[in-house]
C-alpha cells in the first residue's frame, strides 16, 4: 500500500468510524509492535482539525485510569490479548461511562474497507442485535451439540466500527459482532470450538466444553485445551460463561487464529469469565473467547439466518 492509501484508510477511520471532528482530542494507545501506526493516524489526525493528539506506550491498566477519561476519543493499537483484555476492562468502562469513544484497531490499516461496506456491515450488525433484544432462550448448535442458555433481561451489545456517539466503543476498521452476558447459571450442553482461543491461539484440533449450570465442567481438545483447563482451575471465576457472541461481517472470509476471526458471519464464540462490563455480574481477571467457525441458532425457539441480515437490506426491509 502506498503512503497515500495508508493515509487515506487512516483517514477513513478516523472520520467515519470515529465520526472525529474538528477541535476534539485524541490519544493513541500503543505497544511496541504497532508503534509504526501513529504517523499515518498522526497526519489523518492534524487534517481533521484536532485540537490535542498524544500517544502513550502501554505499559498497564493502572497507568490508564484517569487518563483516558481526558480524551473525548481513544485508539487503542495493541495485540489480540491486549485488546481483549482492556475491551472487558474497568478502565474501559469508566472511560466510556464519562463519554469516551474508545476504538481498537485491530487490523492493519491496508485491510480498511470503503465507507460503503464499513456502514453496510454495521446496519447488518444492529439488525441482529434488534432481532435478539427481548429474547430470552437460545439454543446454539456446534458440531452436532447443543448449548441452551437464558439471556432474559440482558441487553445485547452491537460492537461495530462506528464508534461516534459518546460513550461508544468497538474495534475497527470493520469489526462486527452482537455479544450478550447470559444469566451467570444458565448455561447448559456443550459447545465445539474449532477456529481459536483468543489469546491461547488457532485450534489444531477441535475443543469441546461441556456445561453446567453455567459452568465448564470439562474442556477436551489437545494442547490448547489443557491449557485452558489449567487456567480455569487456577483464576476464580474464569470457568463461568460469560459471554455469547456472533459474528455479522459478511467480507470475512477465512480463519487466521487471530481476534478478528470472530467478526466472520455467523461464527459465534463464547466469553469465559468476566463478563461485569457487557450487562453481567460476574468478576474475573480472565476472560477468554472460544470460537466456532459456524453455528445453528435458535431465539425462542424460532432458527435464526445469520444471511437473513444481508438479504433484509438488499430487499430495502432495514436501514
Amino acid at each position: 500500500m502506498s503512503v497515500d492509501e495508508t493515509n487515506s484508510s487512516a483517514l477513513t477511520l478516523l472520520q467515519t468510524c470515529l465520526g472525529i471532528v474538528g477541535g476534539e482530542t485524541l490519544l493513541i494507545v500503543y505497544d511496541k509492535e504497532h508503534r509504526g501506526v501513529l504517523k499515518p493516524i498522526r497526519d489523518a489526525a492534524h487534517i481533521t482539525g484536532v485540537s490535542r493528539v498524544n500517544d502513550l506506550l502501554y505499559v498497564d491498566e493502572q497507568t490508564l485510569t484517569g487518563v483516558l477519561s481526558s480524551y473525548e476519543v481513544v485508539m487503542f493499537c495493541v495485540s489480540d490479548q491486549l485488546t481483549l483484555t482492556l475491551g472487558h476492562s474497568d478502565a474501559r468502562l469508566k472511560a466510556c461511562r464519562n463519554g469516551s469513544r474508545i476504538a481498537f484497531l485491530t487490523q492493519p490499516l491496508e485491510s480498511t474497507p470503503p465507507t460503503t461496506e464499513i456502514l453496510r456491515v454495521a446496519r447488518a450488525t444492529n439488525r441482529l442485535k434488534n432481532r435478539l433484544k427481548g429474547g430470552v432462550k437460545l439454543v446454539v448448535e456446534t458440531d452436532g451439540v447443543q448449548l441452551i442458555v437464558y439471556v432474559g433481561g440482558r441487553e445485547p451489545v452491537a460492537l461495530t466500527s462506528l464508534i461516534t456517539k459518546p460513550g461508544s466503543w468497538g474495534a475497527i476498521p470493520d469489526y462486527a459482532e452482537v455479544a450478550l452476558a447470559p444469566i451467570e447459571s444458565s448455561a447448559n450442553g456443550s459447545f465445539v470450538a474449532d477456529a481459536c482461543v483468543v489469546g491461547l491461539g488457532p485450534l489444531m484440533e477441535r475443543l469441546t466444553l461441556r456445561f453446567e449450570n453455567g459452568c465448564v465442567r470439562s474442556a477436551g481438545g489437545g494442547l490448547i485445551g489443557r491449557n485452558l483447563s489449567r487456567i480455569l482451575a487456577r483464576e476464580p471465576g474464569s470457568n463461568l460463561l460469560g459471554e455469547i457472541g456472533f459474528g455479522t461481517n459478511v467480507m470475512r472470509k477465512e480463519f487466521r487464529g487471530e481476534f478478528d476471526d470472530k467478526k466472520a458471519l455467523g461464527s459465534v464464540h463464547l466469553g469465559l469469565g468476566d463478563n461485569h462490563t457487557i450487562g453481567g455480574v460476574n468478576r474475573s481477571s480472565v476472560h477468554l473467547d472460544c470460537l466456532a467457525k459456524t453455528c445453528k441458532l435458535s431465539i425462542d425457539g424460532v432458527p435464526f439466518d445469520f444471511q437473513s441480515l444481508y438479504s433484509a437490506q438488499v430487499s430495502g426491509t432495514s436501514s
